[in-house]
């Protein structure tokens, strides 16, 4: 095996870790496991800080590395708002407006075929908007991490700072969905 496929191979492989990574986080919240799904949550965000840089500083870089990247994040987030909501009192209709939304991303790129060339412009925006929502659900999380694993740090604003979540996870959706129907708009422009 060539040098360059086993490089390809590797990141590839990473990608597609999360979905198996995010499906045992996703187990051992629902067990009520904190410290190893915290661990688990790690190497989750381990893997999608790696695969990336590894395919660009590799040269490895391709379109069905691409996607394997989006279907990892899918997974990751999907698992990440389940969690929050089982665990942490995500209310179930931000949860799912939160995955319709990443669905919608991923329909998108599946529909505008150059997507990924059309995107370079907005890498930084959507970059910000993928770590906007990993960091509203890692705050819910964290909530429960808090009581859990007794650090005990908001215990005695857990209510309140869940509340404050709720706010602003509404407005991160309003914003993130604004956003996503202007990407669209712009992208079917360019298509034409």
């Amino acid at each position: 095996m060539s040098l360059v496929i086993w490089r390809q191979r590797t990141v590839s492989a990473l990608s597609t870790s999360r979905a198996v990574t995010s499906l045992i986080f996703l187990q051992l919240v629902l067990s009520d496991a904190p410290a190893w799904s915290l661990m688990v949550l790690v190497l989750i965000e381990l893997s999608d800080l790696v695969d990336g840089k590894l395919a660009r500083r590799w040269k490895v870089a391709s379109p069905l590395g691409y996607i394997l990247d989006a279907f990892g994040d899918r997974t990751a987030y999907v698992a990440y708002a389940l969690a929050a909501m089982t665990r942490a009192n995500l209310s179930p209709l931000l949860a799912y407006a939160i995955i319709v939304r990443d669905f919608a991303l991923f329909a998108s790129r599946a529909y505008f075929t150059r997507w990924s060339t059309f995107v370079e412009g907005d890498r930084l925006w959507t970059k910000l908007n993928g770590i906007r929502a990993r960091v509203m659900l890692w705050c819910f999380l964290a909530t429960w991490y808090d009581s859990s694993l007794q650090w005990n740090i908001v215990s005695h604003v857990r209510a309140a700072t869940i509340a404050i979540l709720h706010v602003a996870t509404i407005v991160y959706l309003v914003f993130s969905y604004f956003a996503l129907l202007l990407l669209i708009q712009r992208y079917r422009n360019r298509s034409r």
